[in-house]
């Protein structure tokens, strides 16, 4: 198979996400047993989740040491490629390398490579049981967990995405103790685990699950460039509420950070004032960018087109 793995593993992966969960599964063992059987070297250039990842990389580590003194190598010629799936097939697996080899599983100096092997094995098997009690299972042990090692929160952005809107729940109540233990990890927090909330429960007409929602445990620096590039291109109710989180953020940080919420902050407003609906959160928005920029946004606007100026006067003129 190692000469068809890049055309089957696209195809697997998008039934890995498929909504029906035996198709999901099975997609899941067919991944599961790819990584088990190809060639590693092969397996290592198709985009594969961070969980077969890890099982590729106990294989490599524990095998034979001709292909451990290629790995390094290989990844280190991924590094130079752009591509956004040669640089997630590198930063995983440095981090499923150090996570084996380096870090000391759960308080322990001494575990072998053997018994994080269990360890992760036995979370998998959580993670990916057909009961959501198991998955929940596996969630609090990753709250548990994250206290010693961040690499274990790779799992749990998945849980976000699910199906099954009791995990979908619990993951994003729990969420705020996980973030809290990875303050030193927040670029991987925000990359990952943000663009989940926002993308699968920032419209939800769950309310529960809505309420849980929560961003106050992350600084507002590391929000405001995601929230900006969101806020572009979704609808509804999850547009109008990061434009208001963009403006909360403007006021809290602007005295600190003029330059990045000028960078950040101001494409946004012009996308916004470009098209033909504006919101009361636009003009929330233009509020917060006057009240920290003055004159000065006027001045911005010179370079944007005609309209975009002509109703940003509109709205200042119609500000307290």
């Amino acid at each position: 198979m190692d000469c068809e793995l890049e055309v089957t593993v696209k195809l697997l992966l998008k039934k890995a996400g498929d909504s029906n969960s035996f198709i999901r599964q099975d997609a899941d063992k067919a991944l599961d047993s790819m990584v088990q059987h190809c060639t590693p070297s092969r397996c290592l250039h198709t985009s594969l989740s961070s969980l077969h990842l890890g099982s590729l990389v106990r294989r490599i580590v524990s095998g034979a040491k001709d292909i451990t003194d290629h790995l390094i190598p290989a990844i280190g010629k991924l590094a130079q490629d752009a591509s956004p799936e040669a640089r997630y097939v590198k930063e995983k697996t440095f981090s499923f390398i150090y996570f084996f080899i380096t870090t000391p599983l759960i308080d322990s100096q001494t575990q072998s490579v053997a018994d994080k092997n269990h360890y992760i094995e036995q979370l998998s098997g959580l993670m990916g049981s057909k009961d959501f009690k198991d998955r929940i299972q596996g969630i609090n042990q990753i709250v548990a967990d994250s206290q010693n090692d961040p690499n274990v929160f790779d799992a749990i952005s998945a849980r976000l995405t699910e199906s099954n809107s009791k995990v979908n729940l619990h993951t994003l109540m729990v969420l705020p103790e996980i973030i809290c233990a990875l303050e030193e990890n927040m670029a991987q927090v925000v990359n990952t685990l943000v663009p989940a909330i926002v993308d699968s429960h920032l419209n939800s007409k769950n309310k529960p699950i809505y309420c849980a929602i929560s961003f106050s445990t992350i600084d507002n620096t590391h929000l405001l460039q995601l929230f900006c590039n969101k806020a572009m291109f979704l609808n509804g109710k999850a547009k109008a509420d990061l434009i208001d989180k963009v403006a909360a953020i403007v006021t809290n940080i602007g005295n600190r950070k003029p330059q990045m919420v000028k960078q950040r902050a101001l494409p946004l407003l012009w996308h916004l004032l470009g098209i033909s609906t504006h919101s009361s959160s636009t003009h929330n928005l233009c509020n917060a960018l006057y009240n920290e920029m003055g004159s000065e946004l006027a001045e911005c606007a010179m370079s944007q087109p005609l309209n975009i100026r002509q109703t940003l006067n509109k709205i200042l003129s119609s500000l307290p």
